[in-house]
């Protein structure tokens, strides 16, 4: 949301989540009017200390790490993480966790 909030000058941010049900999966995205990303720095997107240069934008800042450790928290929870982009249309950033049964705790 830190980066939606930072790149987008004009238009908005979308939030959302929903319960994918065949797949036992929550979908999450953040969705903005931003400038985009260029396909070709996709695949850096969610390294370590990867700081890309947005066109059109002055705005800086951070640490190259927000992105990279919210793919790795997403993984460590058996879910998946990714982005969508077009230059000029904004961005989408997508996560999807899996459900897992709760147990039934019994008490003594």
């Amino acid at each position: 949301m830190n980066n939606a909030i930072k790149f987008t000058e004009q238009g908005g941010i979308t939030i959302g989540i929903d319960y994918k049900e065949g797949e036992n999966t929550y979908r999450v995205f953040v969705e903005d009017t931003g400038p985009g990303i260029r396909q070709d720095d996709m695949p850096r997107l969610f390294r370590r200390f990867e700081q890309l240069k947005i066109s059109g934008s002055r705005k800086t800042g951070g640490t190259g790490l927000g992105l990279a450790i919210s793919k790795q928290i997403v993984e460590a929870h058996g879910g998946k993480i990714w982005a969508e982009s077009e230059i000029g249309k904004g961005s989408r950033f997508i996560f999807l966790l899996p459900v897992k049964e709760q147990r039934s705790r019994r008490r003594v």
